[in-house]
């Protein structure tokens, strides 16, 4: 597969005891303790051994089966039926009543792991409807995104075009095309990266960031104010932001970034024109709060010329 549709991850251990979604209750009192092969040791997953070196050689709380796959192997073949597969209930204490158990679950999976929660069917949980955009992964292209068509294996695009576009073309008299070409920035992949807005982040969580960012091709927003040396190697990763009266004081990054984000005021004009001025080739996005009266705002920024609104 090219490099431009492969993104490398390294697993990256959890710093807590993740609770795992379900567990085994063992009645030993009733095993017989001589099967030769023991449902235990066949575990296809090793689960039972992971989790018995677990308990052995760590010092704190037990792992309670947390890599089980739930495929009720062991359950299915004891010879005595002293196992049985159950809720684990510290799960069902997890998140609250919008971050569900699943979801938190899932994410301490993708944060481990690097990978998609998705298998051959596609993914089939929480991730849809109202605080995720409706996001929906059920589609073979997530685990193997690449066709065979009359052209031979064609590859799916997951680009996205940020900045304005001209309506039409228009041509000269030769066959060349007329216009100046506006602003553009192609991101490969249809999401940015940007710090939270809780925690507290240190200049090497802005590096991972960064370079996360740079390896994807695609763009970290970061308050100018932030941007220290560490982040230099990833500056054409960084889109940085600034307020208007800000914009001189941070020029450097300015002509150095491929999207800057300006903090939305009542003479935001001035401050695109600043930018624009500094560095003709970025895209200047518009950072807005988010409130009842955005879709409004947003319809007289898109007509007065704005080429990208963040709320």
């Amino acid at each position: 597969m090219p490099e431009k549709y492969h993104i490398d991850t390294k697993a990256a251990p959890p710093r807590f005891t993740p609770v795992g979604k379900f567990g085994i209750v063992d009645f030993n009192e009733d095993c017989a303790g001589a099967c030769k092969n023991c449902v235990k040791k066949q575990c296809i997953y090793e689960v039972y051994r992971k989790e018995g070196v677990f308990n052995r050689e760590i010092d704190g709380p037990a792992h309670y089966l947390y890599t089980c796959m739930n495929c009720l192997r062991c359950v299915q073949g004891c010879t005595r039926a002293v196992l049985t597969r159950v809720v684990n209930p510290e799960y069902r204490w997890l998140g609250d009543d919008y971050w569900k158990p699943d979801i938190v679950l899932t994410l301490w999976y993708q944060a481990e792991t690097g990978k998609l929660p998705v298998s051959g069917a596609g993914y089939r949980g929480p991730f849809a409807g109202p605080g995720f955009d409706s996001m929906w992964t059920d589609m073979s292209e997530i685990v193997r995104p690449t066709r065979d068509g009359i052209h031979g294996r064609e590859y799916i695009s997951t680009g996205v075009d940020i900045g304005r576009k001209h309506a039409a073309l228009v041509f000269d008299d030769n066959g060349g095309i007329a216009l100046d070409p506006l602003p553009l920035v192609e991101n490969p992949i249809p999401f940015i990266f940007q710090k939270p807005p809780f925690g507290d982040y240190s200049p090497s969580m802005h590096e991972a960031f960064a370079r996360a960012a740079h390896q994807m091709r695609a763009l970290f927003i970061l308050d100018a104010a932030d941007i220290t040396k560490n982040l230099l190697p990833y500056r054409d990763s960084i889109a940085p932001r600034v307020k208007r009266a800000e914009i001189q004081k941070y020029a450097k990054h300015i002509k150095a970034a491929r999207l800057v984000e300006l903090v939305y005021d009542a003479d935001y004009k001035a401050g695109m024109a600043a930018i624009s001025k500094l560095n003709p080739a970025a895209v200047v996005s518009l950072f807005a709060p988010l409130d009842a009266r955005s879709h409004t705002l947003a319809s007289r920024l898109a007509a007065e010329g704005a080429a990208c609104i963040h709320f």
